[in-house]
């Protein structure tokens, strides 16, 4: 019998994770701002903003694709009920 190597295992799981949980550089390049900028800390402080989680004890901060990619969708459309909002009024 075969010994299964865990730790090739536990490799490919993290490498599979990683394709689907961004950096904080990613989530900048997503809001377009440079990976400097303040306002940027800022909107990944808000409470509406989605938490970040660490793939280790102490690890980097990393947040799911998938949850800023619809948050950044929510932003866009409660800006454009704004706006229909606002041109309607007019």
């Amino acid at each position: 019998m075969k010994e299964f190597d865990y730790e090739e295992l536990a490799k490919r799981i993290v490498q599979e994770q990683t394709k689907e949980l961004w950096s904080f550089n990613d989530v900048c390049a997503a809001l377009g701002y440079s990976d400097e900028s303040t306002p940027v800390r800022r909107i990944v402080e808000q409470k509406d903003f989605p938490k970040p989680t660490t793939l280790i004890s102490g690890g980097r901060r990393k947040w799911f694709k998938k949850d800023v990619l619809n948050w950044i969708e929510r932003q866009r459309n409660q800006r454009s009920k704004i706006m229909l909002n606002v041109s309607q009024a007019a």
